[in-house]
């Protein structure tokens, strides 16, 4: 499918991002830079992990498929419809990823993304066959074999081409922007609809719970017991005004789209918005801030006069429907202090032992581990992602850390083969390169899961050469804060060993 994208985006090749209107080529080359670096990122891990030990025999996808992908997408800063081979890689190289290791990748960041660029792509591309260039409309322009293709274009006038290409890309440009605001309004739905009630969520939600997580997790405030209080202790006195506003702005973002400004003011919200999410539960959703941006960039360049009421239509109803026709994540949940932590620690063989990074198992796979998607004994808390309940029942009970065990082993993602082989594997790549893991190079990338590269110094210190074995383990554990400092009242733990040397 890489080299069929390939091979059909090269005749439009021609196409320059000048014949794109404004508002489409400001969010096309936003969105191939974005794509550039998500591929840029994952790359290494998926190109150098067939080399692994345990790892089916597919280098020729992602080695000459990430090559492709990795040249088509930085060409198509300057030739947008060479872009197309890059979306259609990563898309397929999560997916081939993640049959063949086992490893649930989670689509939340990059799918909908994706799909509002192959949209807003496709269509520029077919708007300008449709009614051609400048040089290529009216009856004086050359008759070509594309010409021939397109007979009405002969008694199109430039000027009347130069309109509907450009009312035509300024209406994809708004159903990519009404897509984009869909996971916002629908999130706020969800919460809306939590217990089938409109005030569960906004007066019963304890937000800043989340806070505990992003420090169970690494989040950057784990290095100042000061800021960690300071920033708990302040959401915590002003949550109620916190969900009131989180509600509010995405349930206004149909609305937002009266006005030019409005929407400006909104997607900076969310900018904001974000980086709060960061700092709490040590989440960056850095590709929502890079459309956020992208449409920032697109309304301050947007004059009211122009921003017609065909495009605010358009917008307004995408977001309604973007949730049948697109990925359309929705995220809603009651934060909780239980939590079922699922981590890793490594071990020496003089006997240091330290917790291992999320970020040192590299996208796309640190996702996942950050997520704590992975295999769960029996004897442990039900569990749910990060810990988080979808009613006020279930949240009140985990708040108490009274919920009951579950005697069996929960299936809710790779199964504990496929985590020892995560780890053997994510060993053996480092090994392999050590100047990766030596020089700390891992924390570079720009990952969902962060972790703070100064909380695991210990980690930091340890030379894979002295490594001997990692441990998988999975806590059930109640959540507290005291000074700035994490508490952890562990009710149940398991750890399963996993060797690396032979």
């Amino acid at each position: 499918m890489v080299i069929a994208s390939l091979v059909i985006a090269i005749p439009f090749a021609t196409i320059r991002y000048s014949q794109l209107s404004q508002l489409v080529r400001i969010l096309i080359r936003g969105l191939a830079i974005i794509v550039l670096i998500l591929t840029l990122t994952d790359s290494p891990l998926e190109v150098a992990w067939p080399a692994a030990d345990g790892f089916p025999d597919s280098p020729l996808f992602f080695r000459c498929g990430a090559l492709i992908a990795i040249t088509c997408a930085t060409l198509g800063l300057w030739r947008p419809s060479l872009l197309l081979p890059g979306l259609i890689y990563y898309d397929l190289s999560r997916r081939v990823f993640a049959d063949l290791t086992g490893v649930d990748l989670v689509a939340t960041d990059y799918l909908n993304l994706l799909q509002i660029a192959e949209f807003a792509l496709i269509g520029s591309l077919l708007t300008l066959f449709m009614f051609g260039r400048a040089d290529t409309v009216g009856p004086a322009a050359k008759t070509t074999m594309a010409n021939r293709l397109r007979p009405w274009l002969r008694s199109l006038s430039p000027s009347e081409g130069d309109r509907l290409r450009k009312i035509s890309m300024d209406l994809i440009w708004s159903v990519a922007i009404g897509v984009h605001l869909s996971k916002y309004f629908w999130s706020g739905i969800i919460k809306l609809k939590m217990d089938w009630s409109p005030w569960t969520w906004i007066f019963h939600n304890e937000t800043y719970l989340g806070v505990l997580l992003g420090l169970e997790r690494g989040s950057p405030l784990l290095s100042s017991q000061f800021a960690t209080q300071l920033f708990y202790g302040t959401l915590a006195y002003f949550v109620i005004v916190a969900n009131i506003m989180v509600v509010t702005a995405q349930l206004s973002s149909p609305f937002s789209i009266l006005r030019a400004r409005y929407l400006l003011i909104l997607a900076m919200f969310f900018e904001v918005f974000h980086i709060v999410v960061f700092f709490s539960i040590a989440a960056l959703f850095w590709t929502w801030i890079g459309v956020n941006t992208i449409v920032v960039i697109c309304c301050s360049r947007l004059r009211e006069e122009d921003f017609t009421p065909a495009m605010k239509m358009t917008a307004f109803v995408s977001v309604f429907f973007a949730l049948f026709l697109f990925d359309t994540p929705r995220l809603g949940w009651m934060d909780t202090r239980a939590v079922v932590s699922q981590y890793f620690t490594v071990e020496t063989a003089d006997g240091r032992s330290a917790r291992v990074p999320t970020e040192y198992f590299m996208s796309p796979t640190s996702y996942t581990v950050g997520h704590a998607a992975m295999f769960v004994p029996p004897g442990h808390f039900p569990w749910t992602m990060s810990g988080t309940q979808s009613n006020l029942k279930s949240a009140r009970e985990a708040n108490a850390c009274a919920q009951p065990k579950v005697s069996r082993e929960q299936i809710v993602g790779p199964d504990l083969a496929a985590v020892k082989s995560l780890v053997r594997n994510t060993h053996a790549l480092m090994t392999a390169y050590p100047f990766v893991k030596d020089a700390g190079l891992f924390y570079l990338f720009p990952q969902h899961m962060f972790s703070d590269p100064f909380y695991y110094q210990d980690f930091n210190n340890i030379s894979l050469k002295d490594v001997v074995r990692y441990k998988y383990v999975v806590d059930s554990v109640c959540l507290s804060l005291k000074d700035g400092l994490l508490i952890r009242d562990v009710q149940n733990k398991s750890e399963y060993p996993i060797d690396v040397q032979q």
